[in-house]
């Protein structure tokens, strides 16, 4: 636990300080702006996307390993001596911010902080990152990217942007076999992000922005603890969850752009933060995709007011986090983007079997729709066989749809009752609507297992109570009193709920200091090109999980595999491009 608080607050520096040089590299291009001020967790979720985009650039050459923390830190010592005029202020607005915020909510915000540092540093863990998490990052931070490393297990080629950030800080040099809280720090980030938003509501400031920021608390601490797999997100390495949480700020940022761009003439950070951290979320999961209609909504509305240049930029900063995301792609499976086999481009000898990536992109929605309905039915099933077969295995038990359906309930009432004001709400926010409407379908339709989507399916949510809730509160909390009452009951709501989801406790107080291992399991031996390659042959829950029992190791090693050289950096290939 104290391990993994110091990585964080090491993890918090490296973010600010590249989160204040990208903004400070962006603001050479808007000599007019009103909202320097931004809040510092907003600048920390920026600089994780540009130390994201770094890491990347890095894995490519090197290691993620002493050498790639040497180099980044150095670059943040390096800004922070920059901007150490600019970091001075920031801190004393950040020290004005918490004398004005509301004693009972800063207690939560320290309760609720040592509740993630905790649930990070224990169990149990995501059955994913026995899979094959866990040895991706070992991977990354052992070798530069391994040509044809998605032959030795396919999932090695799903090239999540999450895998090298937490290689950069799993520190398994200084602390073997590292540290996993990377999905706890952004968690936290963004619940930090979220509360900021009281200061708003204790001057009854009630804009859709600062309601929707407030709101989107209560989903952000339902990711806790996964209920249907029974697993802790926080203490794992699964890409569910940084995209959940980060698709619920980037809906909280492009309501507050289009407030923006409605009532002043100048340009907003916005515009460059918000393609930045979708395109960073993208990168994480390629189901986050429809996430750039927001970025085409950007660019449309920059362009109708003759800013070329901003669009120039924002088109640069997707290129800078695109680029090495797809070198990686092309390195690990020979692919652009895996397991797309029909984006076949490139001809090289490491080429994942396109046999395999048809029969991995065709699984990923059987699979999804088997464990939705809790494998009741065959895998390859129609849609009229399917959906109510879900729609039984989930409405009744997933919290995500009941807060769907209690928020559409809730906005079909707000209709009946403010017909003229909701629908200026539609009109005036329709590109939020309709991109969630869109994305909650395109995962339906693709991967509908609930925690694929949490993101999707929860803003959806709050973007349809949000005028309920704005409406509500602009005629009833005219006096402060009332307000800070609701804030504080709200606050109740968060704490609980989040009590309610701590899913394990450990007696032992090694973990105050350490964070629990990850399980071992017993393996075998596998001869591949006078290599050996480890197999696990008995586990907790099945032989398919190496966690980090052993190194190099894999579930799936087919007789076709081979090496491309003597080393495991030269990779792997299969004998031919075709599996009997």
């Amino acid at each position: 636990m104290l391990l993994n608080l110091i990585n964080w607050l090491y993890l918090a520096f490296l973010c600010y300080t590249y989160g204040q040089g990208f903004l400070g590299i962006i603001q050479r291009w808007l000599p007019n702006n009103d909202d320097r001020k931004l809040s510092v967790f907003l600048i920390i979720i920026t600089g994780l996307a540009v130390l994201g985009s770094i890491t990347n650039y890095l894995s490519i050459i090197i290691p993620i390993s002493w050498g790639a923390n040497l180099i980044i830190l150095g670059g943040a010592i390096g800004l922070f001596w920059l901007n150490y005029r600019l970091i001075i202020e920031q801190t004393e607005s950040l020290r004005e911010g918490l004398q004005k915020t509301p004693k009972f909510f800063l207690l939560l915000s320290i309760i609720l902080g040592l509740l993630l540092v905790f649930q990070a540093s224990v169990g149990p863990f995501h059955y994913d990152t026995g899979l094959y998490h866990s040895q991706a990052v070992q991977w990354i931070e052992k070798y530069k990217v391994v040509p044809g490393l998605g032959n030795l297990h396919y999932r090695f080629a799903y090239n999540s942007l999450l895998f090298p950030l937490a290689s950069l800080v799993s520190f398994s040099f200084i602390f073997p076999p590292g540290l996993h809280s990377i999905n706890g720090f952004i968690l936290l980030i963004c619940l930090l992000f979220s509360f900021s938003s009281i200061r708003h509501f204790i001057k009854n400031q009630y804009q859709f922005s600062h309601v929707i920021q407030f709101l989107i608390a209560l989903p952000l601490i339902e990711m806790i603890y996964d209920e249907n797999f029974k697993s802790v997100d926080v203490s794992s390495l699964s890409s569910d969850l940084p995209v959940s949480a980060l698709t619920l700020v980037t809906t909280v940022l492009i309501t507050q752009y289009i407030e923006h761009n409605q009532s002043q003439k100048n340009i907003s950070y916005l515009v460059f933060i918000l393609p930045l951290i979708i395109t960073f979320i993208v990168c994480i999961k390629i189901s986050a995709l429809p996430l750039i209609c927001w970025i085409v909504y950007l660019i449309y509305q920059e362009l109708k007011q003759n800013r070329l240049k901003s669009v120039i930029i924002i088109t640069g900063i997707i290129l800078s986090l695109i680029i090495p995301q797809f070198i990686r792609n092309i390195i690990l499976s020979g692919y652009l983007i895996y397991p797309l086999s029909n984006v076949d481009l490139f001809n090289v000898n490491w080429k994942i079997p396109q046999e395999i990536a048809d029969l991995d992109r065709s699984n990923i929605k059987k699979w999804a729709i088997m464990l939705a309905t809790k494998g009741e039915k065959p895998l390859d099933q129609d849609l009229s066989t399917w959906i109510p077969l879900w729609l039984q295995s989930n409405l009744s038990s997933n919290i995500a749809l009941k807060f769907l359906i209690s928020s559409i309930i809730i906005f079909v009432l707000s209709l009946l009752i403010w017909l003229r004001d909701i629908l200026l709400y539609l009109k005036r926010f329709f590109p939020v609507y309709l991109t969630l409407i869109i994305a909650t379908t395109f995962w339906f339709m693709t991967a509908p297992l609930v925690r694929y989507g949490y993101g999707f399916v929860t803003a959806l949510s709050v973007i349809f109570v949000a005028p309920c809730f704005s409406l509500l509160s602009s005629q009833i909390t005219k006096s402060v009193k009332l307000t800070k009452i609701i804030v504080f009951a709200y606050g109740c709501l968060i704490l609980v709920v989040s009590l309610n989801n701590v899913s394990f406790y450990s007696s032992d107080i090694a973990y105050l200091i350490r964070p629990m291992d990850y399980p071992k399991v017993k393996v075998e031996d596998v001869a591949v090109s006078e290599t050996i390659i480890y197999r696990p042959i008995e586990g907790i829950q099945g032989n398919d999980q190496c966690w980090n029992s052993a190194f190099p190791c894999s579930p799936y090693i087919v007789p076709q595999l081979q090496m491309r050289g003597k080393s495991l950096s030269q990779g792997f290939m299969v004998k031919s491009q075709r599996f009997e």
